[in-house]
């Protein structure tokens, strides 16, 4: 006998009381993904412009996470923000200041706007996995999404992007979804 149990074979849950407060608490950091730009958009509509939610509304990837785990996700999502430029330094002051258990990482989309290289991108997701893992925060990677229409030209960048995390969640053995 080896002295294994079931418990040490299966992976160990992302879901857990890292910071000893009693609650699980998840926050979802990024751009206008995470925030939730479009959600109250018909899909037949034909828009200009996809404003932010109603105010107070909840949308986004954290709320449809928030309602299938029935566990609450903070939505930190900012429209507009570049991963490289913006969220990694306020990633670096949420993380410390709010200590949440698990914390989704997203962005790159506005990145691509700017030509940011994949190098960059890949140094500025290390360096949340690092400061989360400094804080006692369980980091969870999230892929872009695929771009269209006016957008299609993005791709290319988006897609080494997407490569980025996925070597970054390898190397680390951190979640993406």
């Amino acid at each position: 006998t080896t002295g294994l149990t079931l418990a040490d074979l299966l992976p160990k849950s992302i879901l857990q009381d890292n910071n000893g407060n009693g609650v699980i608490e998840t926050d979802g950091v990024g751009d206008s993904i995470t925030r939730g730009t479009g959600d109250f958009i018909a899909p037949d509509s034909f828009v200009t412009s996809a404003g932010s939610p109603p105010d107070g509304t909840e949308a986004g990837y954290p709320l449809r996470i928030e309602s299938l785990l029935g566990l609450p996700v903070t939505n930190l999502g900012v429209p507009g923000e570049r991963l490289v430029a913006n969220i990694l330094p306020r990633f670096a002051r949420e993380v410390f200041t709010r200590r949440p258990d698990v914390s989704i990482i997203s962005g790159g989309t506005n990145d691509s706007f700017f030509l940011v290289s994949s190098a960059a991108f890949f140094r500025a997701i290390q360096t949340m996995i690092n400061i989360a893992h400094a804080s006692g925060v369980t980091p969870v990677l999230m892929a872009i999404p695929p771009v269209c229409c006016d957008s299609a030209g993005l791709a290319p960048f988006i897609s080494s992007f997407n490569v980025q995390l996925r070597v970054a969640s390898v190397i680390n053995e951190t979640p993406l979804s």
